[in-house]
């Protein structure tokens, strides 16, 4: 028969039993998390670099240029001396913002708020390099052109100013595993001699 003593040690052990898996799990929660983050930031990181490496040479070209009011064919211009390829769009929705868009809230919202204004303008860009083009052959309304372009740069210019920013932060969650990864190696390296 179970006493008093006991069954007060018995539910003792449960709740101690309780607190350490309750402990486990929070712990392993965090860990999953930050590895989703850490992996989640590597996407945007490599996206940026190769968003960055498209627009670079279109705005580069266009503030060399100094051109505010121009000609409505600057941009037409300049995708030709860039060699963008007006055919593809500049972002679609299977991009990494589209798919993990949802997961930005694990980062601090600062990096959420960039991100969004980085993407907006990429998206907003390549909405407008599409009416552009569709303008430029249809009805070569230039009062349109002269718009549409003007916004475009705009666009462009709010994510290559972004960018740099953008690149530092999320490379910053890949920095922590490498040094992870360094001292581990260290230890290791210790351990053996």
């Amino acid at each position: 028969m179970i006493t008093l003593d006991n069954f007060s040690s018995l539910v003792f052990g449960a709740a101690i039993s309780g607190v350490i898996g309750l402990f486990f799990i929070l712990v392993g929660q965090y860990y999953k998390e930050k590895n989703e983050r850490r992996r989640i930031a590597k996407g945007f990181y490599l996206e940026i670099i190769e968003l960055k490496e498209i627009i670079s040479p279109i705005v580069e070209k266009h503030r060399a240029a100094g051109e505010t009011v121009g000609s409505p064919f600057t941009l037409s211009t300049l995708v030709q001396e860039t060699h963008f390829d007006v055919s593809q769009a500049l972002y679609t929705d299977n991009g990494w913002y589209f798919v993990f868009q949802k997961d930005l809230v694990l980062f601090d919202k600062d990096l959420l708020e960039a991100v969004i204004r980085f993407y907006r303008a990429i998206i907003h860009a390549s909405a407008l390099v599409e009416e552009y083009f569709k303008e430029i052959s249809s009805s070569c309304d230039t009062d349109r052109l002269y718009t549409v372009q003007d916004k475009f740069f705009e666009s462009l210019d709010i994510a290559y100013n972004l960018a740099p920013s953008l690149l530092i932060r999320f490379s910053r969650y890949d920095t922590k595993e490498r040094v992870k990864q360094w001292i581990a190696f260290n230890i290791a390296s210790i351990s053996e001699a």
